[in-house]
């Protein structure tokens, strides 16, 4: 379950305004690298995330606002999805 503040900032990047996400898409930055979507997240918790097996709670930037997710919810993401978020840089969409 995402926190309220992530779920308001999702809802401002719906870009049809419907209020309603039927599509979300993580793409892959390979090209130019706009700041309009980007996901990043702390150095300091990749490293604990990759070196401990602790449960906590990760900070991730989205367009250079600051959120947080469990570590849970980051490696469901990565292995359900086969992403790699330590390595490349995706961009969060919603249509």
């Amino acid at each position: 379950m995402l926190n309220p503040v992530l779920e308001r900032f999702i809802n401002k990047l719906d870009h049809w305004d419907q209020h309603v996400v039927d599509n979300i898409y993580l793409i892959e930055e390979t090209g130019f690298i706009s700041s309009d979507g980007l996901l990043q997240f702390s150095d300091e918790d990749m490293l604990r995330y990759f070196t401990t097996n602790d449960h906590f709670d990760m900070t991730i930037y989205i367009s250079g606002h600051k959120f947080k997710i469990s570590s849970t919810l980051y490696s469901l993401l990565e292995n359900k999805y086969q992403l790699d978020f330590h390595v490349s840089l995706y961009k969060f969409v919603i249509y």
